[in-house]
């Protein structure tokens, strides 16, 4: 988690900041460098104190073959 941590807030640094989703990264496998489960992906994300994203409508279902 700090290592995350550290890369949301270098990100946030350089303003690399979504007004939807401020700050947000997909965890990924070291090893393959895909998801870290075969069949979810895992994000974190970050959000400055005192900032609120803006709303938005979103599905996070999604189905490959």
């Amino acid at each position: 988690m700090a290592e995350a941590r550290a890369a949301l807030e270098r990100l946030a640094a350089e303003n690399s900041v979504s007004p939807f989703d401020g700050v947000i990264l997909e965890y990924t496998n070291r090893v393959t460098g895909g998801p870290v489960m075969p069949t979810i992906a895992c994000y974190v994300q970050f959000c400055a104190r005192g900032r609120r994203p803006r709303p938005i409508a979103t599905s996070a279902a999604r189905i490959t073959t």
